[in-house]
């Protein structure tokens, strides 16, 4: 199926997936919570565990696309003494049926074992599956958004 007729038929079937219901939100609230934790304590295991079976894949935040689901990143960073500290805020989040569409953005700093911080404004956009009735990360967008320069006099 090509990817036009696949998001032809994407958008005709979410309309009657049916409501999202106030369980669904806190929900998946939670599930976001999780992975932020999970990257927090490096664990790349339990960040495994919070993604979909049929994963699709993930842009990283140098826009590179990976259907890998092994968090290699996050434990070669750990593994290398990096520390992150990572905020993050939903700006918009629907739910259709078995399936949720999220954004948001995020601020990541992490601190080489040089010392030196390296701080990110991110923005990240989420799809959502309802899979044996847990949600779990189907998709996974990160764009790094630098901030805008100060105007020259």
């Amino acid at each position: 199926m090509n990817r036009k007729l696949l998001c032809m038929v994407t958008a005709c079937l979410l309309p009657l997936a049916g409501p999202a219901t106030a369980t669904d939100d806190d929900d998946i609230i939670a599930l976001l919570a999780d992975v932020h934790q999970a990257y927090l304590d490096c664990d790349a295991q339990k960040l495994q565990e919070l993604a979909h079976p049929n994963w699709f894949g993930a842009f990283d935040s140098e826009g590179e696309f990976t259907t890998s689901v092994n968090h290699k990143n996050v434990r070669e960073q750990c593994a290398d003494g990096y520390s992150v500290d990572y905020q993050y805020e939903i700006l918009k989040m629907e739910v259709h049926g078995n399936w949720a569409f999220v954004a948001g953005k995020a601020r990541s700093d992490v601190m080489t074992p040089e010392g030196k911080m390296q701080s990110s404004n991110l923005r990240m956009s989420w799809v959502l599956n309802k899979h044996e009735g847990k949600w779990k990360r189907y998709f996974v967008h990160v764009a790094s958004v630098q901030p805008a320069a100060a105007p020259s006099n």
